[in-house]
Formats: C-alpha cells, sequence, structure tokens
C-alpha cells in the first residue's frame, strides 16, 4: 500500500491516507482498512441505484476505503470513509450536500448523524 502527494494531488492507494487509529482502539476488520467500490459506497449511502450517478456528477474517482474500529473505552464504534474526487471543490460540494441532508432527509446510513445534529440544535437549514 503506499500514496503519493504532490502539492494538492494526492494519488496512489487511498487507504494509505488514513489516519492511525487511536490508541487502545480495537480494529474491526483489517487494521489499514478495506477498499471499497462504487457499488459498496452506494449502498452506504441508501440510494444505492442513484448513488453512482450523483457520485460521478462530483466527480467521484471510484476510489474509496473504510476503516473501522472500537474505541478504547468500547462505548463507540467509529467508521472512517475517505472518498476520492476530482478536485478539492467538488469534493467540498458533495460533503456540503451531505451536510445539508444530515438535518432535512437521512437515509439509513446518515441516521446516527442526524440524531447528533438535532441533539446539538440543528434543524433543517
Amino acid at each position: 500500500m503506499h500514496g503519493t502527494v504532490d502539492g494538492s494531488t494526492h494519488g496512489g492507494d487511498i487507504r494509505s491516507f488514513l489516519l492511525p487509529m487511536p490508541a487502545g482502539a480495537e480494529s474491526c476488520g483489517p487494521s489499514n482498512g478495506t477498499a471499497l467500490s462504487t457499488d459498496d459506497v452506494a449502498e452506504q449511502f441508501g440510494h444505492a441505484s442513484e448513488m453512482p450517478a450523483i457520485l460521478r456528477s462530483y466527480g467521484y474517482k471510484d476510489d474509496a476505503a473504510e476503516r473501522r474500529y472500537r474505541t478504547a473505552d468500547g462505548t463507540q464504534e467509529v467508521y472512517v470513509r475517505p472518498l476520492r474526487f476530482k478536485s478539492r471543490q467538488t469534493a467540498e460540494e458533495f460533503a456540503d450536500g451531505l451536510s445539508r441532508r444530515c438535518c432535512a432527509d437521512p437515509g439509513p446510513v446518515l441516521r446516527r448523524r442526524t440524531a447528533r445534529c438535532r441533539s446539538r440544535g440543528g434543524g433543517d437549514p
């Protein structure tokens, strides 16, 4: 597994850009992460048939990974899923759309995030 950085361009295996797990965390799967296909990513957003076209519209590069771990105290399971896009701008636009969706219409993957958002006083944008 190897990643490269040239200015603002990141290349190679996206798993190489996953941050290390915190001290004492327990891996729930391969410790260096798992590569995800576009279909895997689409299923995680709950709209598998529509998501590949949506991802492509934002310049998604068919490159994603996932690392899962449980915190040292065992109280939280953390999922980290980096996705690669053609530019920083399109990645930010995709993330901004997810942020608005957090409080408006969550899919199955975002339900927990919505609960957190609302518990902090967030509502529809």
